[in-house]
């Protein structure tokens, strides 16, 4: 049975609130990815220095320290190029692990909400009942089953985001070669020209991935398969996934203006000295959480209309 976008929604909260443990999952999914990646970076740091680096705001970094450290090493000779060598094996081992335990808790996540949508009647439901299937031992087990499949189809969308923005890199040069030849007005009508089937492109790769990747939970698929039949999706319910995007975009604009008014109210009241300073930090602190979870709310919650819409989508799929 076909559903609406506005059925599917309505059926995916059901299930995200019958499996709400999912929203902790996939925030500790974000907060363990995101610490592998910052201590991916400490290897090379080591061998170059530390001196140059503040770890308490990223964006203050003296490249100029940096790069001179760089430059004193290399000048050491060869075992210096080891040493850097080694230390970036060390980091690419522990980015691996980063993006494996993503696509492990990625799996579990969606191999759970599959299993929920299934298990449930089609059609309007009352209680939510119906689609608790929660528990650690299956996020374990599905995570484990699908790991490797989402390992390569993430990979596949890699490439072909990859691909999306060395289009983008051409297109900004040929609005900058326009803006030489032809003046100011012709890399505006370039640019303009551009952006808009670019940013078109840029929301169906979004849409494709997100549909693909809850293609792969089901039993009889594969990226190659979930890879294909996402793509015919989206084709086929545009209007739909359009509406669910546009629904999780708004989301997002209300979570990220609530943040910051709250972030900005709390600088306004708090002054920065003594106590209040720490009252402010910890505050802060306390919002970045809340934004998280927030935003684990959403994802998982999207993640769960899709699931909706896929399986309700299945039965007219042409035959493999």
């Amino acid at each position: 049975m076909t559903l609406s976008a506005v059925s599917c929604i309505r059926r995916g909260i059901t299930n995200l609130r019958a499996n709400w443990e999912l929203i902790l999952v996939s925030w500790f999914q974000g907060f363990l990815t995101a610490v592998l990646v910052v201590v991916g970076f400490v290897p090379p740091l080591a061998v170059v220095g530390f001196a140059s680096f503040d770890w308490v705001d990223a964006t203050q970094v003296d490249w100029s320290e940096l790069l001179s450290q760089a430059g004193e090493l290399m000048s050491r000779g060869s075992d210096a190029w080891l040493l850097l060598g080694a230390s970036l094996l060390v980091s690419f081992a522990i980015w691996l692990a980063a993006f494996l335990v993503y696509c492990f808790f990625q799996g579990g996540i969606i191999g759970i909400l599959m299993t929920g949508d299934r298990q449930a009647p089609a059609g309007r439901l009352r209680g939510w009942q119906w689609f608790r299937t929660f528990s650690g031992r299956d996020l374990r087990g599905w995570g484990g089953q699908y790991l490797w499949r989402y390992f390569w189809l993430l990979n596949l969308f890699a490439v072909l985001g990859l691909l999306w923005m060395l289009v983008v890199t051409i297109v900004i040069g040929l609005t900058a070669l326009g803006g030489e030849m032809w003046g100011m007005t012709a890399a505006f009508g370039i640019g303009c020209g551009a952006s808009i089937p670019l940013g078109f492109g840029l929301v169906l790769l979004f849409l494709w991935a997100n549909l693909a990747q809850v293609d792969l939970a089901r039993e009889d698929s594969s990226v190659g398969t979930a890879t294909r039949r996402s793509l015919g999706l989206v084709g086929r319910r545009l209007g739909a996934v359009t509406l669910m995007f546009v629904g999780v975009l708004l989301l997002v604009l209300v979570i990220g203006i609530g943040i910051s008014i709250l972030s900005l109210a709390s600088n306004l009241l708090l002054p920065e000295a003594g106590s209040s300073q720490w009252m402010g930090a910890a505050f802060q602190l306390g919002l970045s959480g809340l934004e998280m979870i927030l935003g684990s709310l959403v994802t998982v919650g999207f993640s769960a209309s899709l699931v909706s819409l896929v399986r309700s989508e299945a039965a007219l799929e042409p035959p493999a």
